[in-house]
């Protein structure tokens, strides 16, 4: 628990660190590879706004499929 609670606080504190995957003129979406922690995460930055959104988050060595954004409703 307390790996997805840093997680969530970096999501918060530096919402443009990961590499933009997919972008439109309402959100950013953004994969981000934590080093120190097991995880990968799949998020979206809204513009203007300000607001992030965990998407998906996932093991570093679990199998994953890239997220098709279009399919969120958001």
């Amino acid at each position: 628990m307390d790996g997805i609670a840093e997680v969530a606080a970096r999501l918060a504190r530096f919402p443009g660190a990961g590499p933009v995957v997919s972008e439109d003129d309402r959100l950013v979406l953004r994969k981000l590879i934590f080093r120190r922690l097991p995880y990968v995460a799949w998020y979206a930055y809204a513009k203007p706004a300000g607001d992030v959104w965990l998407l998906r988050l996932f093991g570093a060595r679990q199998d994953r499929v890239e997220p098709d954004p279009s399919s969120w409703g958001i």
